[in-house]
């Protein structure tokens, strides 16, 4: 047992199993079967019978386009599954794994992710009775690039407001008289 919770102590500081397997003198694969040991016996007790929000977002795995798109239940801040890709199957995936654990699909009524067209056809076809909430980043960033659009149409029609791009960024109570 102290092993194993040397183990973890090590694995929690984000070094590779390489490294630690070097410090403590095994062989690489007995590390691997304790993981995969553990893992089996929290995945077999895992119960995602609850989830009501899930949230969805992809993340790459190297560099370059390979992705993986995890599954959170966002009421219990946890990871609930992973699966390769970051499209309309993704959510097909997440849909079944909750399905084979006994978790209806009418269950979900939230569903948080950015604004990537295939995942919206994806939480339509997989989990119909849930709305979309689409994540604050993406929402801010298409409000500031059509803002920027609105400042760029009004400089062509107005002089007076050459050089005051980032006047209007700012807070009000920061800007001088006579801005």
């Amino acid at each position: 047992m102290l092993f194993e919770a040397l183990l973890l102590a090590l694995i929690e500081r984000e070094m590779p199993v390489n490294r630690v397997a070097e410090i403590l003198k095994v062989n690489p694969q007995r590390i691997w079967a304790l993981f995969n040991y553990w893992i089996s016996k929290a995945k077999a007790v895992d119960d995602p019978g609850t989830i009501t929000q899930l949230g969805v977002d992809e993340t790459s795995t190297k560099k370059g386009h390979h992705y993986v798109t995890p599954g959170v239940d966002l009421d219990a801040a946890r990871v609930i599954h992973v699966t390769e890709g970051d499209g309309k199957a993704t959510l097909q995936s997440i849909q079944q794994h909750l399905e084979n654990k006994g978790v209806d699909k009418e269950q979900v009524k939230q569903i948080g992710m950015d604004l990537s067209p295939s995942f919206i056809a994806g939480a339509a076809d997989s989990f119909p009775a849930a709305q979309i909430t689409f994540d604050r980043f993406h929402v801010v960033k298409l409000f500031n690039e059509a803002m920027n659009q609105v400042r760029i149409a009004e400089r062509k029609e107005h002089d007076a407001l050459k050089g005051h791009k980032y006047t209007f960024l700012k807070n009000r109570e920061n800007l001088s008289d006579k801005k």
